[in-house]
Order: C-alpha cells, then structure tokens, then sequence
C-alpha cells in the first residue's frame, strides 16, 4: 500500500481516468540494503539518555518477482541508560562466539575471505581452529 499526501487532485484524476495505475511496480523492484550498524538513543526533558537500542550489521533483501521483504540483523541490544535502573541491560544478543555466516569480501581469484593485512591471525577465532566461515 502506499501512503499519499498531496495538496493537488493531479494523482487522483490520472488514476480514475486510467492514465496511472495504483499499487506500482514493487513486485518486479529488487532491494538490497546492508547497513553496518545504527544506535537510537531516547532522551528526557533534563535531557539525560533514557534509553539505548543499538542495531548492527541489519540486512534487507527483496528479490525481483516476489513481494516478500527478508530482514536479518546480527546483533540487537536495548540498554537502561540511567545510573539507577534495576536493569540496565533490558534485551542483550546471545554470545556466539565464532560468525559462521558467508563471507561478504571475497578474493574474487580464489573465493577466499580477504584480511587485511593489519589483522593477525590471532584475532581471527575462525582461524585459529581452523573453521570455515559458513551462514
């Protein structure tokens, strides 16, 4: 559905005399969306923060032909922010300890993951107990 606000009746009179059709083209559209991370922080009137939600690394994805939307976020956390409160961490991810998703760099000659050279390996979980990296 597509919500409109328009000061002019122009849309309208197109629709119901046939020169426009409603509902677009969403079905044949493709979406990829990747974003590394946001943080939504509430404040008072003092203004002090209340409160913290922290999204990173969310993922949407809509094929062409289909009208289903795909979301995944890795990590998602709501935090207390004031000095008083009873829980100050209300929603935390669960540790998982190794990211066994695909790679999203590769070495386009030889499909293996690309580390910068500034990384070693010892920071690297994965690599140490040599495991592949897979969703």
């Amino acid at each position: 559905k597509i919500l409109s606000f328009s000061d002019s009746t122009w849309l309208s009179d197109q629709v119901q005399a046939g020169i426009l059709r409603k509902g677009g083209n969403f079905k044949s559209a493709l979406c990829e969306i990747n974003l590394q991370g946001f943080g939504l922080y509430i404040m008072d009137d003092f203004p002090r923060e209340v409160m913290a939600v922290v999204v990173r690394d969310l993922q949407l994805h809509k094929p062409t032909g289909s009208i289903e939307l795909t979301a995944s976020v890795r990590h998602f956390q709501v935090d207390a922010m004031l000095p008083d409160a009873r829980y100050p961490i209300i929603i935390e991810p669960m540790p998982l300890g190794v990211d066994r998703r695909a790679p999203m760099i590769n070495d386009s000659d030889s499909g293996n993951l690309i580390v910068p050279e500034s990384v070693g390996k010892k920071d690297c979980f994965w690599m140490q107990n040599e495991e592949k990296p897979v969703p």
